[in-house]
């Protein structure tokens, strides 16, 4: 058999077994990566889409190498009444009542911003800085 065709014999087996173990894994990610673009692995705020559960995790082992999918963290109700309370004592609110002010916006309503401790004594109402860069 000639040098050549031993070479190109060799060049086609490697050709093959890169083939073999490639083509699959181009063709998975780029399905889920195309399904993800679309955000169709996942839902939304106000939405009642739910995503199939063999998409959703697809999804994660693109993203993340694992099929484990991680447990849905629950918003603390506790948080949002302790910061009520320090609200009452007069410690925060400041953070969405100045924004709002420097907008010209005129809010009644506080909004809470965590335990709004770092907000004592911060009632001044301060003119909001020009936009434009100028002092």
């Amino acid at each position: 058999m000639p040098l050549t065709h031993r070479f190109l014999k060799a060049c086609r087996q490697v050709h093959l077994y890169l083939g073999v173990f490639t083509a699959p894994a181009l063709l998975f990610f780029a399905i889920t990566g195309g399904l993800q673009t679309f955000s169709l692995h996942e839902t939304t705020r106000g939405s009642s889409y739910a995503p199939p559960k063999w998409l959703a995790v697809a999804a994660q082992l693109h993203k993340k190498q694992t099929m484990e999918m991680p447990a849905r963290k629950l918003r603390p109700v506790a948080g949002a009444a302790a910061s009520g309370a320090a609200n009452a004592a007069g410690l925060g609110g400041g953070c969405h009542r100045r924004a709002d002010q420097a907008r010209g916006a005129a809010s009644a309503v506080r909004q809470p911003c965590g335990t709004g401790v770092h907000h004592a004594g911060d009632n001044a109402v301060r003119p909001a800085a020009p936009r434009d860069g100028s002092r």
